[in-house]
């Protein structure tokens, strides 16, 4: 090999070793902070981390809350949040007496404390499931076994606790023309998954309903005199892979119409 040849391997492979590791590039929400109340019991911490894992890829600092905080600790935190975000899994099983209840009553109290804290910092608040309720009754309005709230009973009823992975869709939703949630999807009719026993009786003063599922059962809550924004579906089980979920966690703070972005 002459000199010259050897020179270029050599300038090549330097080349090579010098080369800067592809990166992905920042969420839209770069800079700023979401702070996740986790008040899950641990056998349902799944939700929590596709939750968490839909924010980091959105651009927000995750910072989480449990029920060990304090008050004073509690709105601390909150004074650096951008959005407020409460998850969805709920305690399943155990009769009446059972550490399940316990547990429930205690995550009610705390979700109660970090909400109450919020409004008064007029936080954005974005709800999953359960927490797309506890928004809703926070605001005046309750919640009812799913089955109480279907207004137009379809031909072969929907399955709102689907047995399969909740990677998949399930039923369609129709979502309201002039909301903000089809202005960010850029479309009026969507397919979701489910997972919920209960759903949005009656919508809270200040609230409208921008999504429904076909029996009439709500599926997607925003503000109007509150930025504020929640689905009664699982967007964060499917965001990794579909663009529209993970759309949700991108655009939060314009789907809660946040007046402070």
């Amino acid at each position: 090999m002459n000199m010259k040849l050897f020179l270029i391997c050599v300038l090549c492979a330097l080349g090579g070793m010098a080369a800067p590791k592809p990166t992905r590039a920042p969420g839209p929400n770069a800079g700023k902070t979401a702070v996740m109340v986790d008040t899950c019991h641990p056998t349902k911490s799944g939700f929590v981390s596709a939750i968490h894992s839909s924010l980091v890829r959105a651009g927000f600092t995750v910072v989480e809350l449990s029920r060990t905080n304090t008050a004073e600790t509690v709105a601390a935190q909150l004074r650096r949040a951008h959005v407020v975000v409460f998850q969805g899994a709920t305690f399943r099983g155990g009769g009446k007496d059972s550490v399940y209840v316990a547990a429930a009553r205690r995550r009610g109290a705390f979700e109660k404390l970090v909400l109450g804290e919020a409004r008064k910092q007029r936080k954005p608040l974005f709800g999953i499931c359960r927490g797309a309720q506890v928004i809703n009754s926070s605001f005046g309005g309750f919640v009812r076994p799913w089955q109480k709230t279907v207004k137009k009973p379809p031909e072969k009823p929907l399955a709102h606790r689907q047995k399969v992975s909740g990677s998949r869709a399930t039923h369609p939703v129709a979502i309201a023309p002039a909301s903000r949630f089809a202005h960010v999807l850029k479309r009026t009719s969507w397919s979701v998954n489910s997972f919920h026993d209960y759903a949005v009786a009656k919508v809270a003063p200040g609230f409208r309903v921008v999504a429904t599922a076909p029996d009439g059962v709500v599926e997607a809550l925003e503000g109007v005199k509150y930025p504020a924004f929640g689905v009664q579906f699982h967007p964060e089980l499917r965001s990794a892979k579909d663009r529209e979920s993970q759309a949700i966690f991108d655009h939060i703070l314009e789907l809660a119409g946040d007046d402070k972005k």
